[in-house]
């Protein structure tokens, strides 16, 4: 009886044992032979919604905006526009007064005077037009905001004229009433009303906006700024928009019909600022979002519309997966990126937005690719217009 009990234990053992290295070797099949469907087990997806950010944010030459043919993908009830942007009309004229060229190099020497008296390095000219279409429109259209007639905030309006950076927008104006004397009649009278208006923004804005201005204007990672200057004999608008330009995307974003984006280019983003010792290497996009924009008039925009801007409503992010079972980093929609190569010199990031969409439908989505806890190291602005179809 002892013998017989032995060899049934024995032989339970053997098929315990069979039966573990059996489930052991499926295992191993299905992840090495099918990886994807241990990726879509392990994928977990959470929605929610996050907190707000607030940011602070005479004769004349012209050039045409000429937009890349409009291209769409559907997906259900919605159509990504990626070849145009509602925030620029197609073959819209930016002006530029005669004396632009002496202006600019005016006010990029103030701008960089300021930031070395504070210790920073100097910032670039931008060759991207935002700065200048947008005091042209505030000229031509007698409005002082960072929204503009189309409703559109200033990441808006640099993604729609291809700025594939972070922008930061800074505006001011002077304008007097000239019955008798008109003030704004020479290239000089322009400079000293650029001077103390930027020394306004420096110095004196604590009451008016809290330093945002000033705090723009000396932000550390800022290395580029587009300058618009546009002007009349009673008024001069003036608009930094500050730029942290570390990337160059080969191409900004691409649309195919599962609604991917795909980051794509050269970087030099692993250096510290020149004030900070913290890295700068992204660890997610942060999405945020917009309503569609709707024409704002004059009137509209000068009393319901003299405030700082915000980056919209955060709504979720984008990171990498680093685990069989993927969990969610932050709050709100969790994507994780199907391609996320990003070191000092090169980024390659691809993801679908089909998630926030679904959610929220018709809307601007704001991509801000950046490490989480340094917001102003951010290293995109890029806005995504997403319509019913």
């Amino acid at each position: 009886m002892k013998t017989r009990r032995k060899d049934k234990a024995a032989s339970s053992a053997i098929t315990l044992a069979t039966l573990v290295i059996s489930i052991f070797v499926i295992f191993l099949v299905l992840f090495f032979i099918f990886p994807s469907i241990i990726q879509d087990i392990g994928s977990i997806i959470t929605t929610g919604t996050g907190s707000n950010t607030t940011k602070n944010s005479s004769g004349t030459n012209s050039s045409t905006i000429t937009s890349s043919s409009s291209s769409s993908s559907n997906s259900g009830n919605y159509t990504i526009i990626s070849g145009s942007n509602p925030c620029i009309s197609s073959g819209e004229i930016i002006s530029h007064p005669s004396d632009y060229g002496e202006l600019v190099s005016y006010a990029l020497n103030i701008i960089n005077t300021n930031r070395t008296n504070f210790g920073l390095s100097n910032v670039t000219l931008s060759q991207i037009p935002s700065g200048q279409e947008h005091a042209d429109s505030m000229l031509q259209n007698g409005y002082f905001s960072h929204w503009d007639t189309h409703g559109c905030k200033p990441y808006m309006r640099y993604t729609a004229l291809n700025g594939t950076g972070f922008v930061d927008e800074n505006i001011a104006t002077e304008s007097v009433s000239c019955t008798i004397f008109c003030p704004f009649t020479s290239t000089s009278a322009v400079e000293k009303a650029i001077n103390k208006l930027e020394w306004e923004m420096i110095y004196n804005d604590s009451n008016c906006c809290q330093n945002g201005h000033a705090k723009n204007i000396l932000d550390p990672y800022h290395n580029r700024v587009s300058i618009g200057i546009a002007y009349n004999q009673s008024s001069v608008y003036f608009v930094e928009d500050f730029e942290n330009y570390n990337i160059s995307l080969a191409r900004p974003y691409g649309f195919p019909a599962n609604e991917t984006v795909h980051f794509y280019g050269s970087a030099n983003i692993s250096s510290s600022s020149s004030s900070s010792s913290s890295s700068v290497t992204p660890d997610g996009v942060f999405v945020y979002y917009d309503p569609l924009p709707t024409p704002l008039n004059a009137s509209t925009l000068n009393s319901s519309y003299q405030r700082a801007y915000t980056p919209g409503e955060y709504i979720g992010s984008v990171t990498p997966c680093s685990s069989i079972v993927c969990t969610p980093t932050y709050s709100g929609i969790a994507v994780f990126a199907s391609t996320w190569s990003v070191n000092s010199t090169y980024v390659n990031i691809e993801f679908s937005m089909s998630d926030f969409i679904q959610q929220y439908g018709s809307g601007v989505y704001t991509l801000y690719l950046m490490n989480a806890n340094n917001y102003n190291a951010s290293l995109t602005s890029i806005s995504i217009f997403v319509s019913s179809g």
